[in-house]
């Protein structure tokens, strides 16, 4: 049930964010008021901008950006300095009562909306970085095992980040540009940044330390050119040479599964005329070849099993799109799970919840199978609001505790359970 939460919470992201067009230069928030309040004094939510550049046919790397001061969901400061060009930006805030300080666990829900609402966001492709109080949020999130893991570099600037000593295989050679203004001084922000440059060296990190020249606090225009210098050699080309051998050995072997979207992966992270995206570009024109060859050779069969298999091993060719919609119709044209109204009993819902898990296992990546576990949660938050709308307090105690009990593995039991211990 905890996969089918997980999944019902990305699709329902994606179905709200469906009329909204992933276009070129585009920003919008989305909000995720269940984390609870954040230091600006707003909510949870994550700031998305998308490049100037933007193209569906890319993967694009991500910039996870940590604001100054109080922080907020506001990617702008990050997209001047890379000239809104080449990565998308998630702006995370902070968790209200500790500012930069905020765990990495506070940021993923954040970041896994980000994920699910722009699909060609490159998961495996993700910077941190940071002003004054971003600058210390980047240390919190990156200098850990979790951190390491999902993070290829970091820009920290404005305060030195939280330098702990980790033993992992990403440390050695781990890419900081670290960026502080030469007349710093207050809180002996530049004093700090020099002990982190100091031992950051020492601990073997790949350090780029900018000191900006007649520059207090503040994030200067003259380091600009530096962040993109960093981004490209630092993180984008050793990156794209990563993906382009892999997608060189996946296609080889006919892994057009692995090899679409690592050839993806190297366009958005490669210029135009680089070799790495002549190559990447024939890998497209090679599986949209096989894509169209395997349709031809399945012809007429509604074989869903082997339309599946398709829809996955050619996701985002023309033949892998046809697929799709082939095998979206024969999922539709089944039997679908009883709609919980016309159940007859309340503790029926559990009987529909399990009809439902059948249906997606049965049918995979459908259309259907999206749409029924967006469902899921919206009736479940209709239910408890009318549970909570009873006016005999003994039977809404009764009925909360009865839908607390019943739905205890997911996240709205928290409400309901809330809603038991609120005076009446």
């Amino acid at each position: 049930m905890k996969c089918l939460r997980l999944a019902a919470t990305l699709a329902l992201c994606i179905s709200l964010l469906g009329a909204m067009e992933l276009s070129p230069g585009a920003q919008f928030d989305i909000a995720l008021p269940e984390l609870g309040a954040t230091s600006d004094g707003g909510t949870g939510r994550v700031g998305i901008s998308l490049p100037k550049d933007y193209d569906a046919e890319r993967l694009f790397p991500v910039i996870c950006w940590f604001g100054g001061g109080e922080g907020g969901a506001d990617p702008k400061p990050m997209t001047q300095m890379i000239n809104n060009t080449g990565y998308i930006v998630f702006a995370l805030p902070y968790q209200k009562g500790k500012l930069w300080g905020s765990p990495l666990s506070w940021y993923m829900p954040m970041i896994e909306a980000g994920l699910a609402a722009v699909p060609n966001a490159n998961r495996h492709v993700m910077v941190a970085a940071g002003f004054s109080s971003g600058g210390g949020a980047t240390g919190v999130v990156c200098f850990n095992k979790a951190g390491m893991d999902l993070f290829c570099g970091m820009i920290p600037s404005g305060l030195a980040p939280d330098f702990i000593e980790v033993k992992h295989p990403r440390f050695q050679g781990f890419p900081v540009l670290a960026i502080i203004g030469e007349k710093d001084t207050q809180h002996d922000r530049l004093g700090q940044m020099h002990t982190f440059r100091d031992l950051a060296q020492r601990a073997g990190l790949d350090l780029t330390y900018v000191e900006m020249k007649g520059v207090g606090h503040k994030l200067d225009k003259q380091c600009w050119p530096q962040v993109q210098e960093f981004l490209a050699n630092k993180i984008a080309a050793p990156n794209a040479a990563r993906f382009a051998a892999m997608m060189d050995q996946a296609a080889k072997k006919n892994r057009w599964d692995a090899a679409l979207p690592a050839a993806r992966a190297v366009l958005g992270l490669s210029p135009s005329d680089s070799p790495e995206a002549q190559r990447a570009n024939e890998c497209l024109a090679a599986a949209s070849q096989a894509a169209t060859d395997a349709l031809s050779e399945l012809g007429d069969k509604e074989d869903p099993k082997k339309l599946y298999a398709l829809t996955q091993q050619f996701a985002g060719t023309k033949g892998g799109a046809e697929a799709q919609q082939r095998y979206d119709a024969l999922a539709a044209a089944s039997e679908a799970p009883t709609q919980p109204e016309a159940l007859a009993k309340a503790r029926d819902v559990s009987t529909w919840l399990k009809s439902i898990g059948k249906f997606v296992k049965k049918w995979p990546g459908s259309a259907t199978s999206i749409e029924l576990m967006a469902s899921v949660d919206p009736y479940l938050k209709q239910r408890l609001d009318a549970i909570a709308a009873i006016d005999d307090p003994k039977l809404r105690k009764k009925e909360l505790i009865s839908f607390a009990k019943q739905f205890k593995d997911r996240a709205i039991a928290h409400d309901a359970v809330a809603l038991l211990k609120a005076p009446n």
